[in-house]
């Protein structure tokens, strides 16, 4: 075969096989334009937050959501890891290099320890992933009580005197300084015994002593309100009820709890 026929064949290859880059490269840049087109969504500050250590208490943290892409960003969906985390959203639809605001609300009132909160957030940019932001806090309560709440007392006739007691615990390193408690429950007389735990040392303990009295017949309850110098724990409180029978013959003669009923 001549060699200019073969020259002719090598550079037809050669066109060829440039043509097939080119439009490789074509598809690529069409699809990283496309790529530009959607919605991007960037978590300012990062998607961990940690509060370090704090009381049982509730946590507020506003989380600022940006979108950096090219589209509408959607927020479709909002989960939390508990009933105790809520995170509701300014906005739901966020334009093109816009923010939004979660305000994130947290409640660890009833929590001990190291503990970890999370939201999911689903949006337009893939919605069968959810970004997810972490909120992270040791919860320290320096002081407890035993039990929770004042012995509840029933079966009190008007006029009548009880009491019930709690005793405060100080699990903390510092010592810690208690306030007279403090209590406004209606239909029922309260007075607190003056307790020798004042000044409260590490590890000491303190009983707060209610002297109730009924003024009226029902269930009465209320929350005694005990200031203190903690520093994560700076008001106990704890509930103090009492039953008060109308008359004696409604009084439980076998001791029983319980308020009787009309047969």
């Amino acid at each position: 075969m001549p060699l200019f026929i073969r020259d002719v064949s090598v550079l037809r290859r050669f066109w060829m096989y440039s043509m097939f880059i080119i439009a490789a490269g074509f598809i690529h840049l069409q699809d990283c334009m496309a790529d530009g087109e959607i919605p991007d969504i960037k978590i300012v500050g990062g998607s961990r937050c940690f509060f370090g250590e704090v009381g049982p208490t509730k946590l507020e943290r506003e989380v600022k959501i940006v979108n950096l892409g090219r589209d509408t960003l959607r927020i479709l969906e909002i989960s939390s890891s508990c009933g105790c985390t809520l995170a509701p959203i300014d906005r739901e639809e966020i334009p093109m290099g816009d923010t939004a605001t979660l305000s994130v609300s947290i409640d660890l009132r009833k929590k001990d320890g190291p503990t970890e909160q999370y939201v999911n957030i689903k949006t337009n940019r893939d919605s069968t992933k959810a970004v997810k932001l972490d909120f992270v806090a040791l919860v320290v309560r320096d002081l407890t009580v035993s039990p929770r709440n004042f012995p509840t007392k029933l079966n009190l006739m008007p006029g009548a005197e009880a009491t019930s007691s709690i005793m405060i615990h100080n699990t903390g390193q510092d010592t810690i300084y208690l306030q007279q408690p403090v209590a406004a429950i209606e239909g029922l007389t309260v007075e607190f015994a003056t307790f020798d735990g004042n000044p409260l040392l590490p590890g000491g303990t303190a009983t707060i002593q209610a002297k109730l009295v009924g003024l009226s017949a029902g269930f009465k309850a209320g929350i005694v309100s005990i200031a203190s110098s903690s520093k994560f724990v700076p008001t106990l409180s704890s509930m103090l009820a009492a039953g008060i029978t109308d008359s004696e013959e409604n009084s439980r003669p076998d001791g029983k709890q319980g308020m009787l009923r009309p047969e």
